[in-house]
């Protein structure tokens, strides 16, 4: 693979940009973030599983409804927090923390001659989100599913990016942390897809690149 890939393509949200998590905790009346972490995990294995089964879900249902459930919230209790949450994405962007890897490892791979970019679905708000962040000079473009009228897994959506940066899908990478929509979309696209997966839901992942670091990405990728 050394030599091959020009453009590294990165997911934002649980990727670039974390959930935030003590938020959740704190809206769930949880003491301990760990909780919240690891329900997260559990969520995002189930969530995966949904995705695969072609069925029609509401993410930030299935998501955010899982967190809760896999916390050990039920019933009333469950149905308050997620009204809660939902409430609180119209004042503010529960995805805002920065992920610390993110910048170090970006920069390690333009410091290889490489290209970055973005390609997230979102609500038309991930480049201010990014921006927020203090992430956005790291890349050429941010590319928003909301903005583009298409998103992931559908391929079209990755491969306007590598046209946008005149490349051949060959010759990209495609980092993210859900399976069903990074890894297949990217794959089906013709790039290579890595897997992030820093909770380490899936330690025995075989049907792609992996890894648990962002910063991992220059050796994995054998840039």
């Amino acid at each position: 693979m050394a030599g091959d890939i020009s453009t590294v393509f990165f997911d934002a949200g649980n990727t670039l940009i974390w959930i935030d998590h003590e938020f959740l905790a704190g809206v769930s009346g949880i003491a301990d973030v760990s909780v919240i972490k690891n329900a997260d995990k559990i969520s995002r294995f189930h969530l995966n599983e949904l995705l695969e089964s072609k069925k029609q879900i509401d993410f930030g249902k299935e998501y955010y409804g899982g967190i809760i459930h896999n916390a050990g919230i039920d019933g009333d209790d469950a149905i308050e927090i997620f009204a809660r949450i939902k409430n609180a994405e119209k004042i503010f962007p529960i995805w805002r923390k920065t992920n610390l890897q993110a910048r170090p490892a970006v920069q390690a791979i333009k410091s290889l001659g490489k290209r970055t970019a973005v390609i997230s679905n979102s609500d038309g708000k991930v480049a201010e989100l990014l921006n927020a962040c203090g992430l956005a000079d790291l890349f050429e473009f941010i590319m928003d599913s909301h903005i583009e009228g298409i998103e992931k897994p559908n391929s079209e959506i990755f491969l306007r990016a590598a046209r946008r940066m005149n490349v051949s899908p060959e010759n990209c990478a495609y980092i993210g942390d859900i399976p069903a929509i990074d890894v297949e979309g990217s794959k089906s696209a013709g790039m290579t897809p890595v897997l992030y997966d820093p909770l380490d839901a899936w330690p025995n992942w075989s049907r792609s690149l992996r890894v648990r670091n962002l910063c991992e990405l220059p050796k994995v990728l054998e840039l």
